[in-house]
């Protein structure tokens, strides 16, 4: 699982079809990636709670620690069991959250099309190339 976080705050996760299966029952954890400064990466958790999907979202909660200017910390995102089905079966979902109107995106890699893919990769390659990145692009 791979995802972005940009310049709004909007949030964008990358799930297989295997990792969205496995949020059936456990908590799927993966790198969270400041889309204005690559450099700077953070944590990313995805489980359903239906009780905690209303934390600062509408369906999706959104709970951040150590998020800020220099750092993007810890992201944990709670997906209500109705918005998980709608993810399993259509391949993705998106909500806002906040007071701000940020929105969080849940997609499914395998029903993409390509200019979504050249989006992961992109995000790969920043996550697997951290260390040899630029300075200005953290």
């Amino acid at each position: 699982m791979i995802g972005q976080i940009d310049s709004q705050n909007d949030i964008t996760v990358y799930l297989t079809s295997y990792e969205v299966m496995q949020l059936e029952d456990q908590t799927i954890e993966g790198v969270l990636i400041k889309t204005q400064k690559p450099k700077q990466q953070g944590t990313v958790l995805v489980s359903i709670n239906d009780e905690r999907s209303t934390e600062r979202g509408f369906g999706i909660g959104v709970v951040d620690a150590g998020y800020g200017f220099d750092s993007v910390g810890k992201f944990e995102l709670f997906v209500a069991r109705v918005w998980y089905e709608k993810l399993r079966t259509q391949g993705g979902v998106g909500l806002r959250y906040g007071t701000d109107g940020s929105k969080v995106d849940l997609s499914d890699i395998s029903k993409l099309d390509g200019s979504n893919k050249d989006s992961i990769e992109r995000l790969e390659f920043y996550r697997d190339n951290k260390d040899i990145l630029p300075k200005r692009m953290g």
